[in-house]
């Protein structure tokens, strides 16, 4: 119901998320019923052109208008917040997750299994504190100004961990016995805080 009341989602992935994004689109050849994998964004912005004309039923237009980064708000916000069996507590350090890569694949092959599969690459962060702790003395010269902003900029958040998570969605009410398919798994958790060196501004921001 969601994807139905909301038209302008399949303009925000045509236009906006599949140029930035990984997307594979699977599709049947019409005269040799072979699979056609689709993954340049022009070819794949022609072939849902192509569709316009009213070849594009309800599945298909529901998948392109889900196939962006609105399918990661629920999972997101299932992992973060308050109470028991939460991946991040967001209250705890100011920690948050951010999806750092995300890749989908659209499987349009058969009426009534049409889905998507979503890819996504988390990291757990937290505020470094760097920023404030850097507690370079002495006076910098216009490059070492420039070098210290960069460092900066870059130790703005501390990775605590890495986190993939597996999103599956189909609109079809026959993809399940019970309608519709919404699945979210979250595939493993690494700590990467190992990762971080002991010099300079990373070991700052762990101590602070």
């Amino acid at each position: 119901e969601y994807y139905r009341s909301r038209p302008e989602l399949k303009e925000f992935t045509l236009k906006s998320e599949l140029p930035r994004m990984d997307y594979e689109v699977l599709i049947l050849d019409e005269q040799t019923n072979e699979t056609l994998k689709l993954t340049d964004t022009d070819e794949i912005r022609s072939y849902f052109a192509t569709l316009e004309g009213g070849s594009m039923d309800e599945e298909v237009e529901l998948l392109i208008r889900a196939s962006n980064q609105s399918l990661l708000a629920d999972p997101l916000s299932m992992l973060t917040g308050e109470g028991e069996g939460k991946l991040v507590h967001s209250g705890s350090f100011h920690s948050t997750v951010i999806a750092t890569e995300c890749s989908f694949k659209l499987d349009l092959r058969h009426e009534g299994q049409r889905r998507v599969k979503v890819h996504c690459e988390l990291a757990v962060c937290v505020p470094s504190g760097a920023d404030n702790a850097a507690g370079y003395e002495g006076n910098l010269t216009p490059e070492d100004s420039e070098s210290d902003q960069k460092l900066e900029r870059k130790s703005a958040t501390l990775e605590l961990a890495r986190a993939n998570l597996a999103i599956q969605f189909s609109p079809s009410p026959t993809s399940t016995p019970s309608g519709p398919l919404v699945k979210y798994t979250l595939l493993d958790i690494k700590p990467t805080i190992d990762d971080y060196g002991v010099d300079g501004v990373n070991e700052t921001a762990i101590q602070s």
